[in-house]
């Protein structure tokens, strides 16, 4: 899919900090603004995996910087900075959810637009734009112009997924309200929340605070109840005011969504929350495997952290045969490895991948010291033979006649070669990680 008319469109804003871009929106007029959101809507357009691959990937909301379970623009934007490093080490072709989407359906329910989100989704689709622009990441649209065999289709994978998501949903609930801790609060603006801790397996941080803007009653019973400043909510309380649904709820969409993308084209969930991947293999039969899991690659592949996205692509773009060596390797690596926890991951980067970098690292070294050696060598005995030639009369002072003497060009060629290669990376680059070995250069470097 091809995506200029998006990008030209987005220039203005292109090198304006979310700050910037949030003050600019401030300041339109409402029709202009619901004529940017249709702008969006209209270039945002649904992409599609045009042929089967294992490297595949539709992005969970989440890792795509959707806004549960943390809407701190600092944490969706590092989110969607590890799905663009993941995308360019590892995917052919990944999917995400148009962050553009939700705007438009507000706007078809004569809502006022958010113009923090707004913000933040012009951000996103500028940080992923040379993914985008490389036909390494799409994006999907839930707004689809179908024909009606196609439709049956998905309505009939819909029900489906409904029906097996059915099973579960009293354990999913369930399981929420046993793990994670619940306080019922105020803040110092006396707005009321529910502060959440120990949700971790759910994509929470330590403790995620969920707003309550309209309180209703049964929340202003508990308040006049209690004289404590804080409230401890029960597994039961968690399940009756609706906080587990919720949660779950979020979580599920998701996955139903992404069931629709994935099947026909032997695409997998691309997900940095490790409780997705136990509802999906609870919905589907336990079919799929935990390598799914981007924090199973993330062990087993630096993210290079210091390079900027665009490094990334070029490099990508310009090894193009080293990439697929490379990727290769990772996945026979965890083909042949039965995961079981993180440890186990650790131990496969220290004991696989690290050494291969290392040996890579030492080749080079030996490389240059010998190719460096021999060429001075040669210069050496050349320059010796010509000194002893001319203090003895033997070796005229024309350039041509000398360059005769000591071999002709072709030895002169030899030398400068081998200084050349001396400096070069040629006698790695058959090995299965030169293209991780490239990267991680090219951040020291830096």
């Amino acid at each position: 899919m091809i995506y200029s008319d998006l990008y030209d469109f987005l220039y203005p804003y292109k090198k304006l900090s979310l700050a910037e871009i949030q003050e600019k929106l401030v300041h339109f007029e409402a029709s202009k603004l619901e004529k940017l959101i249709q702008d969006l809507f209209k270039y945002v357009k649904h992409d599609y995996f045009q042929s089967h691959s294992y490297f595949n990937f539709y992005a969970s909301a989440p890792f795509a910087g959707g806004d549960f379970p943390c809407s701190g623009a600092d944490c969706r934007l590092q989110n969607l900075d590890d799905l663009a490093r993941f995308s360019s080490l590892y995917a052919d072709k990944v999917l995400v959810p148009s962050p553009i989407d939700k705007h438009y359906d507000m706007l078809v329910e004569n809502k006022k637009p958010d113009i923090y989100e707004l913000a933040i989704s012009i951000k996103t689709l500028h940080n992923l734009e040379p993914l985008v622009k490389a036909n390494i990441i799409g994006y999907t649209s839930h707004h689809l112009c179908l024909c009606r065999d196609c439709l049956q289709k998905i309505v009939k994978k819909e029900n489906e997924a409904l029906r097996n998501l059915s099973l579960i949903h009293d354990y999913l609930t369930s399981d929420f309200a046993a793990t994670v801790g619940c306080r019922l609060e105020r803040d110092n603006h006396n707005t009321a929340y529910f502060s959440f801790r120990g949700g971790e397996k759910f994509g929470f941080h330590d403790q995620v605070d969920l707003m309550i803007y309209e309180e209703t009653a049964e929340i202003k019973k508990l308040f006049s109840e209690s004289q404590s400043p804080y409230i401890d909510i029960t597994s039961e309380q968690i399940v009756s005011l609706g906080l587990a649904d919720y949660t779950i709820m979020k979580i599920t969409n998701d996955l139903l969504y992404a069931q629709i993308y994935m099947d026909p084209v032997d695409s997998s969930f691309l997900t940095n929350r490790p409780y997705d991947i136990d509802v999906l293999a609870a919905m589907e039969g336990n079919k799929r495997e935990p390598s799914e899991n981007i924090n199973v690659l993330q062990q087993l592949v630096p993210l290079v952290k210091g390079s900027q996205i665009t490094d990334l692509v070029r490099v990508r773009q310009n090894e193009g045969e080293a990439f697929q060596v490379y990727r290769d390797s990772i996945n026979q690596t965890l083909k042949n490895t039965r995961i079981s926890d993180a440890r186990i991951l650790n131990d496969l980067r220290r004991d696989v991948i690290d050494p291969e970098i290392h040996q890579m690292e030492v080749i080079l070294k030996n490389n240059k010291k010998v190719l460096a050696g021999e060429a001075l060598r040669d210069i050496a005995i050349i320059g010796a033979g010509l000194s002893i030639g001319y203090f003895s009369g033997l070796i005229p002072l024309d350039s041509m006649a000398v360059a005769g003497l000591i071999g002709g060009l072709p030895t002169l060629c030899n030398i400068i070669n081998k200084l050349h290669e001396s400096r070069t990376d040629s006698v790695i680059k058959n090995s299965k990680y030169y293209f991780l070995w490239k990267l991680i250069t090219m951040e020291k470097s830096k």
